[in-house]
């Protein structure tokens, strides 16, 4: 306690400045304020949240919560909506939280490889954000286009296939928004890849994360195909993953213990005016996988 002298001469005592008493960090976070707590350094902020926190996060008597960063070297002060996680936060707010708020929130409450979250879910405007992992250990936020959110039966070819559009855009939105293809109707069947139907008929299929426009050739069994040469152009002209896909999918087996074939066309009547039936098939490559192989011209005759 300090003095200052009076206008009569009479020192008057003075008060010291009150000060934060040292945080207690052997207490548990519901029985204190954070009071005291940001006056830790990094290190003991972080090795508090590690032992007294769930889920990387410590929230007080106070209703403060801190969270530890994606890489757990930093702990920050989690904005409002945060915890409990709000995914109905508005737009606007998400993006005036501190970037590796943003970037926790995605990871912790994103599903799919890359983690991806759409804010909010329900109601608009709507933004699509992903956690990208760049060099070594860093992490950033990434945006998808603004159309990315949009269902297949309104999004155009010309959006999907836009400038402002990745391939890893395109592929994740296969990802999310497409529809399991299997080697026949039933869910148990083994998965084959996924496919997604545009605004204006457009069809693309992901296998092998390899994306490719396939057209209506690839819902349509080898028999049911009314132009024989032009659905041998467009199988032609398909990746090797979606070749097999097809195969696998449509594929019988002749003899029964043979390997799957399709055969597009059908043997011509003498004299031949009709193209002759193409056969592909399913063989092991070295790789231990299978590729397509094609029968020669003559193998359909008896």
């Amino acid at each position: 306690m300090t003095g200052v002298s009076g206008v009569l001469g009479v020192t008057v005592p003075t008060l010291a400045p009150l000060s934060t008493p040292p945080f207690n960090t052997n207490a548990n976070p519901s029985t204190v304020s954070s009071a005291g707590f940001t006056d830790l350094t990094m290190d003991e902020q972080v090795a508090y949240i590690k032992a007294k926190g769930i889920g990387g996060v410590v929230t007080f008597n106070d209703n403060k919560s801190f969270a530890l960063s994606l890489d757990e070297r930093t702990a920050f002060l989690a904005p409002t909506g945060f915890i409990p996680p709000n995914l109905n936060v508005s737009l606007a707010a998400f993006r005036d939280w501190p970037q590796e708020a943003q970037l926790v929130f995605v990871n912790n409450n994103g599903t799919g490889i890359p983690k991806t979250l759409i804010v909010p879910q329900t109601s608009t405007p709507q933004g699509a954000y992903y956690v990208e992992t760049g060099l070594g250990s860093l992490a950033v936020l990434g945006v998808r286009p603004d159309d990315w959110m949009n269902n297949p039966s309104i999004l155009t070819k010309d959006q999907f296939t836009a400038a402002t559009w990745s391939e890893d855009d395109r592929i994740a939105y296969v990802l999310r928004a497409g529809t399991d293809v299997r080697e026949g109707n039933l869910s148990s069947l083994p998965l084959l890849g996924k496919q997604v139907t545009l605004s204006g008929g457009a069809v693309y299929f992901l296998a092998q994360g390899r994306l490719t426009e396939v057209g209506s050739v690839f819902n349509t069994a080898p028999g049911s195909v009314t132009d024989t040469t032009a659905a041998l152009n467009t199988f032609r002209s398909w990746p090797e993953a979606t070749q097999l896909a097809y195969v696998d999918r449509y594929g019988t087996r002749t003899p029964s213990d043979g390997p799957k074939s399709v055969t597009f066309g059908t043997a011509p009547t003498a004299p031949a005016t009709t193209p002759v039936p193409t056969t592909f098939y399913m063989r092991p490559d070295d790789s231990g996988g299978f590729d397509v192989g094609e029968r020669p011209s003559n193998w359909y005759k008896t």
